[in-house]
């Protein structure tokens, strides 16, 4: 080893050193780094370690002994650990809510993503509401069909949760980017998906197709980036 780090000692040699089964001596990092090494790996070095705790903890457990909680790190520590505390901390940064979907505090931007939500102001709305072709905003959650039907009464509408809505989207290259089912009722849902649907009432689509049997296309329109929405009541 020594010798083959002579040969070239200024290009850096990596050593791998396959903990309990390779033919290559197991050195620690100070004693390869003397021999001229300047990269190793310890392959199995944590699983192997991590093996045989999980092995003594499940024989414990078996025998009816519970690991006690200074043989192992609490759950806020492992949260540490693993590093959700920063997870958490950039969902914060992009978590939506049904309100920042509502008319008056949101619209829908293709300007930037081609399927992105955006907070507008309130010269933006106005602008929207000057294009007979923009569609009002109205996200329908779940408990608002409540009212509709969605609880076992007779009303048309009751039997919505037991069909499924297809969103289908084609790029303007003729690729399918999406084709997706979810409960007919869970409109919410909907608008999370494809955020390129919110402002279109799907609930009056829905109300006129509630008694039809079979399939419906509800939607088919091509969006501000040239991508082609079908959705269908199946």
């Amino acid at each position: 080893m020594k010798a083959f780090c002579d040969v070239y000692p200024l290009i850096p040699k990596m050593a791998n050193m396959l903990e309990g089964g390779g033919k290559t001596p197991i050195l620690n990092p100070i004693e390869l780094e003397d021999l001229g090494y300047k990269l190793v790996a310890y392959p199995l070095s944590l699983i192997g370690v991590s093996i045989r705790a999980m092995e003594d903890a499940l024989t414990a457990i078996k025998g009816g002994r519970v690991p006690p909680p200074g043989s192992m790190p609490s759950f806020e520590e492992v949260k540490e650990i693993l590093g959700f505390n920063t997870y958490y901390e950039e969902e914060k940064q992009y978590a939506t809510s049904t309100s920042q979907l509502s008319p008056q505090r949101g619209y829908l931007s293709t300007s930037s993503n081609a399927y992105g939500i955006q907070q507008g102001t309130q010269e933006d709305t106005d602008q929207s509401d000057q294009n007979p072709q923009d569609p009002v905003v109205e996200v329908i959650t779940p408990d608002v069909y409540n009212n509709y039907g969605a609880d076992g009464t007779r009303d048309p509408f009751s039997g919505i949760w037991s069909r499924s809505l297809r969103v289908k989207i084609t790029g303007q290259d003729g690729f399918e980017r999406l084709d997706v089912r979810i409960p007919a009722g869970f409109l919410d849902g909907l608008t999370n998906i494809v955020p390129a649907l919110v402002g279109v009432n799907i609930k009056a689509l829905l109300d006129d197709a509630a008694l039809e049997v079979g399939g419906k296309q509800l939607l088919d329109f091509n969006d501000t980036m040239g991508d082609r929405i079908q959705v269908f009541l199946e």
